[in-house]
């Protein structure tokens, strides 16, 4: 199901700073004390793109997950992929920011981390994001993170976080490499948070089972991107509140040296990142002689065992069962590349029948996937009133499983999706093979006695 997150994006306390390129960070160098630990209310799937007003948007792909914390993790278990938060067991299992042992140099500020003083309100905030060898290619299914916000949030509070496979240092690179490179993600949800002292929180968040997680590069320099602040989903508003601790890797650390440099949509926040000198580029050094040099977004990824890995199933075959092909064929659904598919409404059985019906075949190396994800991107040619649904075959049952509930869609592109239930190795059948089967109904008026629909992309991404 797809939602668009927010609308025309509005900030508070937006602070206007000129600089040069790479400038040092904006504001005061501060410590706080005294974090307290935050849980997500819920979360879900989302990715970020390069709209046509040039600006980086978010957009929730998936249904809201409810999140249900875990009293005790057992860390043991548990590898780094990225460390520059840093955590340490607070007593319960739960991982808290603080100083290791085992990395050796110690900064002497406890549980303190860094940020930028009070009233700095930034948008997206981009980083290089080095991982240990043996994360290359794995799925983190857990995340820990630091930030500070002073105002609190009166609607809703979110942290929305995404990997990227590189980390261009020109900004036409790095609005390019987010809107064609990043991973999808993962947005949290809080709900109400107090203005109150001390205005530094943290989270460690266990996806085990959720069906989400954090992809890491695959062999690229790798980079982090995030942006938080207060939904208002009644009047489609989106204000910048909070930014996020900063820390460093320090000696002992398995995650390799990181750069000096950081993106920080912050002259001013409007949702893009420029380098032009004669605004002020947003590419600043968190390079400071200040103990962990330098700073970056403190954020961990870490994975259990030895790390899921996703892969992106194309269609090797397509039946269209109901409609007619009218341009593409199976190929156009592989990717989001301009290769389209076009189905027309040909011969209904029956009025309560949908138009389209299209059936495709994947093979998978998964045998027992920890996740599995139907993903389509779709528009409809012609105005009118139409549905559209997704299915998964059950192999162990012969009969298909609705895993995409009944969404709207109209004639602007939208990606679709949805998690498969149960016993996920039951959608696998002999040799790898899965299906999933893709419908669409007009449930009211249409301009047109024979709609078409649009089909960009069909793919199954499948994890284990």
């Amino acid at each position: 199901m797809y939602f668009r997150m927010w609308q025309r994006l509005a900030c508070l306390f937006c602070l206007a700073v000129l600089s040069t390129s790479p400038a040092c960070a904006q504001k005061s160098q501060e410590i706080a004390q005294g974090p307290v630990r935050v849980v997500p209310i819920r979360m879900a799937k989302a990715v970020v793109s390069l709209g046509l007003d040039g600006r980086l948007h978010a957009d929730r792909i998936s249904d809201w997950i409810p999140y249900r914390d875990r009293a005790v993790h057992n860390m043991e278990s548990m590898s780094v992929a990225h460390d520059t938060f840093e955590g340490v067991d607070d007593g319960t299992g739960h991982l808290m920011p603080g100083e290791r042992s085992d990395y050796i140099d110690n900064c002497g500020v406890g549980s303190g981390r860094w940020y930028l003083g009070d009233g700095y309100e930034p948008g997206w905030r981009y980083n290089d994001m080095p991982y240990t060898q043996d994360a290359r290619g794995k799925t983190a299914n857990h995340v820990a993170f630091s930030f500070y916000c002073e105002f609190g949030s009166q609607h809703d509070f979110r942290n929305c976080i995404f990997t990227t496979e590189d980390f261009p240092l020109d900004a036409a690179g790095a609005n390019a490499e987010i809107n064609g490179g990043s991973y999808p993600g993962i947005v949290f949800s809080y709900g109400q948070l107090a203005a109150s002292k001390p205005h530094y929180y943290y989270s460690d968040i266990d996806l085990t089972g959720s069906g989400l997680s954090f992809q890491m590069p695959n062999g690229g320099q790798g980079g982090v991107l995030e942006l938080m602040g207060d939904a208002d989903d009644v009047a489609g508003a989106f204000t910048l509140v909070g930014q996020h601790m900063l820390w460093g890797i320090k000696s002992g650390n398995p995650t390799p040296q990181q750069s000096a440099y950081q993106w920080d949509d912050d002259n001013p926040p409007d949702f893009e990142f420029t380098d032009d000198i004669s605004f002020g580029s947003e590419l600043y050094s968190y390079e400071y002689g200040l103990c962990p040099d330098p700073w970056s977004i403190s954020i961990g990824f870490y994975y259990s065992g030895s790390g899921n890995q996703t892969e992106t199933l194309c269609p090797q075959t397509v039946s269209v069962n109901l409609g007619k092909v009218t341009r593409g064929d199976v190929t156009s659904l592989a990717s989001d590349d301009g290769n389209v598919m076009t189905v027309c409404k040909f011969i209904v059985p029956s009025q309560t029948s949908p138009f389209v019906r299209m059936t495709e075949s994947y093979t998978t190396t998964k045998s027992y996937p920890t996740a599995i994800e139907l993903e389509v991107k779709a528009k409809m040619a012609n105005a009118g009133s139409f549905k559209i649904r997704g299915f998964l075959h059950d192999y162990s049952n012969q009969s298909d499983t609705k895993v995409m509930g009944d969404s709207s869609i109209n004639q602007s592109f939208s990606r679709f999706s949805g998690m498969a239930p149960g016993q996920l190795s039951h959608y696998v059948g002999y040799g790898g093979a899965m299906q999933s089967r893709v419908e669409i109904q007009q449930v009211g008026p249409s301009t047109v006695t024979s709609p078409c629909a649009t089909f960009e992309l069909i793919n199954l991404e499948v994890t284990g």
